[in-house]
């Protein structure tokens, strides 16, 4: 129950929705025997006078009719306000979880995987809505209409009330014990749900390097073996719960089998009147429905408990480390005292190991040095997508730890080989880096990114849909929109993380126009896989390992560095790399 509490607690200002539509459901189960009652008053008179009277018929009729649409309008009243109830948590949760995302590092993202966040985001917590719509307010109120019952049953004749009473406590006996297997075998039931999600997902995205290499067996069996998987085991706990299930149901469906006995021998020994005794019984055949829908209830808190688990873990990882007394840079040099990091805390080696030097403002330093050298790494702890374990960062002097996140998203631009269009049109794409742009600071800045004849010849122009990631458009085609949107965001501290990779000459040099345009008057940072292109940078830092084994200009470097002549050179001769191995150096 503590889990569902926890829930009900998203839903911020409808805990006194949440009350009424308890009571009007409550009230629902009650009305729903007002049939039962007028229905055992016209019996017992026919069974006493073996007449038909006019008006007790009609009587009667009104209040069954009476009973049943004060039965149907309180229950679609209480689950109105049930949904509303469940729909404002349900938003609330999500929002949460977006201002959670926002404020955990790059890292713990990537650890809990597209297709977990997705899940958790979409089907976790809509499976909160059938709980918290349904299985507890309905689950507490038939609770109550079950209860209010046996007081009724208890007050024509304790004995048939103990009966009653008998049949239901059985009942519970098994159902307990059902849920108790059930709730084993629970959470190794959604871990291999979990497993076939990510497994398909997985499918789904490889698909081109499956047909390419004609993989399709052995890829699509791992699938199909974790949906055997997930069947058999789904099996497993249907045969562990279908004889209690089929127990419980059916003593809670039949309650006169006990009753009915009973209640003849108190006839026959005149302890009790016959229209007690009908009622009696009509009263126990309406205690069916709330007890089979109370006892969903009871396992609806066991899923809440588990479905809730995955949600509330998440909203406890631990968030990047905010300033109480925030700061504000007014000079932009970027300055890396002894930082080192590494990526699994319990790893040996450090990812960045003990890197120091200084990029004064508005200059060009170019990070250069092998594949998994830690230069990607070193931008994205400037950006803050993970926090730095030893040493420091600064910006105009100011720690970066010391600088809110907005703000510090605010005074950085990051332009990479993978950037990310939304599916939304180009110019919301665009108005990301700047809400309030004008329609002349859009068209200047595509001009500036070599990026408007093409938008321009598409039939919508800026209105032109990209589809998801971009899908609409070329690689080239985004790479320029991120870069003119880079331009409107207009920040003085550039990254650029390849932002020229896997690109073709033509949309390379245009790309690279654009580039030379947005870093007029910046502090840059320039990762590039071509080292022809940063022959002009300020400075030149070379990584190795994780440590900075050569600092200064090209010509510094080519005159001291061997390691960086090697890497120069290796640049160099795969411009002139020609099929059938010719190379011209």
């Amino acid at each position: 129950m503590s889990a569902y509490f926890k829930i009900i607690t998203f839903a911020r200002n409808s805990k006194i929705k949440f009350i009424f539509s308890v009571t009007f459901l409550a009230i629902a189960v009650l009305c729903g025997i007002m049939p039962f009652y007028f229905l055992s008053k016209i019996l017992v008179t026919m069974l006493q006078t073996q007449t038909f009277a006019a008006n007790l018929i009609i009587q009667t009729g009104l209040g069954i009719a009476i009973g049943f649409i004060l039965k149907h309008a309180t229950y679609a009243l209480g689950l109105h306000l049930s949904h509303n109830v469940a729909y404002n948590a349900l938003a609330n949760m999500r929002r949460q979880m977006s201002d959670k995302i926002m404020k955990v590092s790059l890292g713990t993202i990537e650890a809990e995987g597209q297709g977990g966040l997705k899940k958790l985001f979409v089907e976790g917590i809509e499976d909160m809505e059938l709980i918290l719509a349904h299985g507890a307010p309905e689950g507490i109120a038939n609770t109550l209409g079950v209860i209010i019952l046996l007081i009724t049953l208890f007050a024509i004749d304790w004995r048939l009330g103990l009966v009653l009473l008998m049949t239901v406590v059985i009942g519970f006996f098994i159902l307990t014990g059902t849920i108790k297997k059930g709730y084993a075998l629970i959470r190794p039931y959604y871990a291999a749900a979990a497993q076939m999600n990510d497994t398909l997902i997985d499918y789904i995205n490889g698909m081109d390097v499956v047909k390419v290499f004609n993989r399709t067996h052995g890829t699509f069996e791992k699938f199909v073996n974790a949906v055997t998987y997930y069947r058999d085991f789904t099996f497993k706990w249907t045969e562990a719960s279908i004889k209690g299930m089929t127990a419980y149901i059916s003593i809670f469906t039949t309650p006169l089998i006990l009753m009915l006995p009973v209640g003849l021998i108190l006839i026959f020994n005149q302890i009790i009147t016959i229209d007690a005794f009908v009622f009696a019984c009509l009263v126990a055949m309406s205690i069916g429905t709330s007890l089979t829908r109370m006892v969903t209830f009871f396992p609806s808190v066991a899923q809440i408990s588990e479905k809730s688990r995955r949600i509330f873990r998440f909203l406890d990882l631990p968030e990047l480390k905010t300033p109480s007394q925030p700061r504000r840079p007014e000079t932009f040099d970027v300055s890396f005292d002894d930082v080192h990091f590494k990526y699994n805390p319990e790893a040996r080696e450090e990812t960045i190991d003990g890197v120091s030097f200084t990029t004064p403002n508005n200059t060009i330093t170019a990070l250069v040095g092998e594949s998994g050298s830690g230069k990607s790494t070193l931008v994205k702890l400037l950006l803050r997508f993970w926090d730095y374990d030893v040493g420091e960062i600064r910006i105009g002097g100011i720690p970066i730890k010391e600088i809110n996140i907005p703000e510090l998203m605010k005074i950085t631009s990051y332009v990479s080989q993978d950037n990310y269009l939304f599916n939304m049109t180009i110019r919301e794409n665009l108005l990301i880096g700047n809400p309030d742009a004008t329609e002349e600071q859009l068209i200047a800045a595509l001009k500036a990114a070599n990026a408007y004849d093409f938008v321009m010849h598409e039939q919508q122009g800026l209105d032109t849909l990209t589809g998801p990631g971009g899908a609409k458009l070329s690689g080239g085609e985004i790479q320029r929109i991120a870069i003119a949107r880079a331009i409107l965001k207009n920040a003085p501290i550039l990254i650029l993380d390849e932002a020229t990779s896997f690109t073709d000459p033509e949309n390379e040099e245009l790309i690279q126009a654009g580039l030379n345009r947005l870093m007029g008057g910046k502090t840059v940072f320039v990762i590039a896989h071509r080292l022809s292109t940063i022959e002009r940078c300020d400075q030149i830092v070379l990584l190795d390992e994780g440590k900075v084994v050569g600092l200064g200009t090209h010509d510094q470097l080519i005159a001291t560095s061997p390691l960086y002549k090697q890497l120069y050179s290796l640049s160099t001769r795969s411009l002139n790399w020609e099929i059938g191995g010719q190379n011209h150096v």
